[in-house]
């Protein structure tokens, strides 16, 4: 598997009740794919594709304690 590090995009984030939170962490909660992926994906949908931005649900079980794990995240094709 190959990994790359890259530093989060920040911005600057607005409340509704007019407070505001500088540098933000905009794909905080999320996962960054090869764009490589996502193409293939889409071609393998065929009229069915999804585009770059997906939000996948995946669920662990650990069956020595019988505890259970819901993952939702969205995940985005690295594009220029």
């Amino acid at each position: 598997m190959k990994v790359a590090c890259i530093r989060d995009i920040t911005s600057r984030v607005f409340g509704f009740d007019g407070t505001s939170k500088d540098d933000l962490e905009v794909h905080d909660g999320s996962a960054l794919l090869s764009p490589l992926w996502s193409i293939l994906e889409n071609k393998s949908l065929g009229p069915n594709e999804c585009g770059i931005v997906k939000k996948p649900i995946q669920h662990s079980l650990d069956d020595r304690f019988g505890t259970a794990t819901l993952f939702k995240y969205a995940t985005f094709a690295i594009t220029n």
